[in-house]
């Protein structure tokens, strides 16, 4: 019969103890545990070594641990509770950086990873001729700090609001807009197209950051 996981729990060195600590704060505050980042790579391992015990442990918060094998993701997710509100340009920022990922991705060979720059995501933006302007230097900033925060991204250079700053995309993006709000994003976008004055970059979106 398999031990509970607060037993096996107990079984574990001290060190691994607090391992388990900081990896559940790690979880609780970004969401997402990413094998190809450097910094998360061993706490991906840890949890895959002790995936029971960290699933019965945060399911007493009524979270649940999933794993996306093929990408390499950890992530945690709630009933509702608890979820980052974005508001819409967030929102489209968010679909913009999926889908140029999604378009390297199949360019690329499997072991590549996908980097762009921020550029590429103000000439998406544009290209959605929803505002006759680009995103604001702050809103960029804001958003890639959002992604850094949550382990969607990394920066490679140090300037997120200068054209030729280079983004590390991770496949954790594929987890952070759920496919029901990616499909209202888009019927949004459609609106919006007909009727550009109707966008206000600051409105609730009704999505959430695919967040516990």
């Amino acid at each position: 019969m398999e031990k509970p996981w607060y037993t096996a729990y107990e079984e574990l060195t001290i060190t691994e103890q607090e391992r388990f600590t900081r990896i559940i704060h790690k979880l609780l505050g970004s969401t997402f545990i990413v094998r190809d980042k450097d910094e998360t790579k061993s706490d991906f391992y840890l949890i895959s070594k002790f995936e029971d015990i960290f699933k019965g442990y945060l399911s007493l918060a009524k979270l649940e641990l999933f794993l996306a094998k093929g990408d390499g993701v950890y992530y945690i997710k709630s009933s509702g509770h608890n979820r980052l509100q974005l508001n819409m340009e967030e929102s489209i920022l968010l679909l913009i950086v999926r889908l140029i990922y999604e378009r390297k991705k199949k360019e690329l060979a499997l072991s590549d990873k996908v980097v762009i720059q921020s550029a590429d995501i103000q000439a998406e933006y544009r290209a959605l001729n929803i505002k006759d302007r680009p995103i604001t230097k702050e809103s960029l900033r804001n958003f890639i700090s959002l992604m850094k925060k949550y382990n969607l991204a990394e920066s490679l250079d140090s300037n997120p609001v200068n054209p030729e700053h280079r983004l590390l995309i991770y496949p954790s993006i594929r987890y952070a807009l759920p496919v029901e709000d990616i499909r209202q994003v888009y019927d949004r976008l459609r609106n919006y197209a007909k009727d550009p004055d109707a966008f206000n970059p600051e409105e609730d979106s009704n999505e959430d950051l695919n967040r516990y």
